[in-house]
C-alpha cells in the first residue's frame, strides 16, 4: 500500500516537472537531428515558426531572449493563450510601449516541439521590418530556440540542422577552428 502511494506521488512529481520545463524538443518522429530551410535576407535568417497552430516568419537571433512577436495583420491573427497587458521598456528611447504577454503556448519549427512557450505582442509596428525586408517578418526568436539544442547553420545551402545533445557525437574538422565563448544574460559573446 504504501509502495504504491509512493510510486503515484513520484508518477505525479515527475509530470509536473516534465510539462512545466521549457524550450524546445525533438518529437518521436525525429529524436535525434532536425533539418530546416531558411530564408537569408539583409544577413538575417528568416525561418518558419509555427505558433499555436499558425505559420509565421521569425527573425533567428541568438541576441534575442525573449520571443517578441511584432507584426500581426488581421489574416495573420492567432490564438494567444493566458494573455495580460503590460507596458514594455527597453525599446528605445521615451515611454514604454504597450504589448500584450501570453503564456503556456505551442511553438514547432518543423518537428521541434515547445508546449509552453511565452511571448510578448507589441501591439504597434514600430520596428516595420517588413517594409524594409520586402517580405513579411511576424517576429523574433533566439534563446528559446537554441537553448535545448546544437545547431549547425549551412549558410550556402540556406540550411539549419538541430541536434539532440544527448546523441549528438561531434566530428573533428581539420579545416574547422573552435572559439570558446561565454553566455551573459542569455547571449553568446566570444572574445
Amino acid at each position: 500500500m504504501i509502495k504504491s502511494h509512493a510510486l503515484i506521488i513520484i508518477s505525479f512529481l515527475f509530470s509536473l516537472i516534465v510539462n512545466s520545463q521549457t524550450g524546445f524538443t525533438f518529437s518521436e518522429k525525429n529524436k535525434h537531428s532536425q533539418q530546416i530551410s531558411f530564408r537569408l535576407i539583409n544577413n538575417l535568417i528568416v525561418i518558419p515558426l509555427e505558433i499555436n497552430g499558425k505559420q509565421l516568419s521569425f527573425i533567428l537571433d541568438t541576441g534575442v531572449n525573449k520571443t517578441i512577436l511584432f507584426n500581426l495583420s488581421e489574416k495573420d491573427s492567432i490564438e494567444l493563450l493566458n494573455t495580460t497587458r503590460l507596458r514594455l521598456r527597453g525599446l528605445g528611447s521615451g515611454d514604454g510601449v504597450d504589448a500584450i504577454i501570453s503564456k503556456k503556448n505551442i511553438f514547432k519549427v518543423k518537428n521541434l516541439i515547445s508546449k509552453n512557450e511565452t511571448v510578448y505582442v507589441i501591439l504597434k509596428d514600430y520596428f516595420d521590418l517588413s517594409s524594409k525586408m520586402g517580405t513579411t517578418i511576424h517576429g523574433i526568436i533566439g534563446y528559446n530556440l537554441l537553448k535545448n539544442v546544437i545547431v549547425k547553420i549551412n549558410y550556402k545551402t540556406k540550411k539549419i540542422n538541430f541536434y539532440n545533445p544527448k546523441t549528438y557525437s561531434y566530428k573533428k574538422c581539420k579545416k574547422c577552428e573552435t572559439f570558446p565563448f561565454q553566455f551573459y544574460r542569455k547571449k553568446p559573446f566570444i572574445d
